[in-house]
């Protein structure tokens, strides 16, 4: 299957399904996702990645469930956050939890997607907020008490779910207190993240968001302190900033492996995409834009290559080696990389943003060689 959305719509050029077959993409709208995912679980597959495309299309990376589990599923979307909490709350008490790096702002409004394991367990309660990033930081504190992290998105507001494991529940570890780190410049967030590491905070997983009140050339990521973990971790944020998305895919490789080299491993659920900040940050482009027609500097915008970011992180005990490759989300590419050893951790889409808007979706694979 070789998935690309080029002027806002997802083709797709499929071959027929093979139950056999250690992965399956499934791509459409949303109002057939439902369905499509119900087939590939009914098959024995089992939801591991997602990422939203253009034009309320989704799609979704499965592999196969050991030992032919079958994992069940509810595909919600809403425009209202209200909306989400109580359909996550009707489901919940059926023994659905939140897949965390299902969540999704789409045209169509918000997606999560939901799963029930073949054995079912109690579910986490669920709390979802929704707010500008200037009072974001206040509402994670104000509700943390007994609450942990759960993931996190963006669109016209910054939304965060947390979740509370029930008390017979010991897979999901309640962590306090939680920092949430707001830049717009790559080199201030890595920072800040380490600032904070040095201090026992560890980054969560599946928590960056991109396009804040203040644009989209903004971050916002989260990080919670952790007294079991052994030892400080260390982060590196990685940029790859390219026109087309073949040239960042291959940028994104070399600078993963530089980093996987000094030890370094992917955060899971760390990719994301943005448009560069402008020079001087939130005031340098306050300036410009009051003395520049907002028409002007939006062109201007329009024909700056966006960036794609990636945060590894190193522990202080850790001897692991990996190394990474970046392929198309296609059979031949990404079927090739798991015979050589390779496992999917990670999917996203990278834009082209001149001539004619189109983006191309790929996947980072990583295996162990050391």
């Amino acid at each position: 299957m070789l998935f690309t959305a080029a002027s806002g719509i997802l083709n797709m050029q499929t071959t027929a399904p093979n139950s056999n077959e250690p992965y399956r993409i499934v791509a459409g709208d949303i109002s057939m996702l439902q369905s499509k995912l119900d087939e590939a679980a009914g098959a024995g597959y089992r939801l591991i990645l997602a990422n939203s495309a253009e034009k309320g299309q989704v799609a979704l990376l499965l592999e196969r469930a050991p030992g032919g589990e079958l994992y069940a599923y509810k595909v919600l979307s809403t425009i209202r956050t209200s909306t989400m909490q109580k359909e996550i709350d009707q489901n919940a008490t059926d023994a659905y939890r939140i897949v965390p790096r299902s969540l999704r702002e789409t045209n169509s409004g918000l997606l999560l997607i939901l799963e029930r394991p073949p054995q079912s367990a109690s579910s986490p309660k669920y709390k979802l907020l929704a707010a500008q990033t200037g009072i974001m930081q206040r509402k994670v504190v104000q509700g943390i008490q007994d609450f942990s992290m759960c993931c996190a998105t963006s669109g016209g507001e910054l939304i965060v779910i947390m979740q509370k494991a029930s008390l017979t529940d010991a897979t999901t570890t309640n962590l306090t207190p939680a920092y949430m780190l707001t830049k717009e410049q790559p080199s201030a967030m890595e920072k800040e993240m380490n600032d904070k590491a040095a201090s026992g905070y560890h980054l969560v997983p599946g928590t960056p968001a991109t396009a804040l009140d203040f644009g989209p050339r903004g971050m916002a990521m989260f990080m919670e302190k952790d007294s079991s973990s052994a030892g400080p971790f260390s982060y590196r944020l990685l940029e790859a900033s390219k026109w087309l998305p073949e040239g960042k895919a291959a940028t994104l490789e070399k600078e993963l492996n530089v980093a996987a080299f000094e030890g370094y491993r992917l955060v899971p659920g760390t990719v994301a995409e943005k448009q560069k900040a402008a020079k001087g940050g939130v005031f340098g482009r306050a300036i410009r834009d009051s003395l520049t027609p907002y028409v002007i500097h939006e062109t201007i915008d329009r024909l700056t290559p966006s960036e794609i970011l990636a945060v590894m992180g190193r522990g202080a005990e850790s001897s692991a080696r990996y190394e990474d490759v970046v392929r198309l989300a296609s059979d031949h590419e990404m079927f090739q990389a798991v015979q050589d050893g390779y496992k999917p951790v990670e999917m996203t889409l990278m834009v082209n943003t001149i001539l004619v808007p189109a983006s191309t979706l790929f996947i980072i694979m990583e295996r162990k060689v050391s």
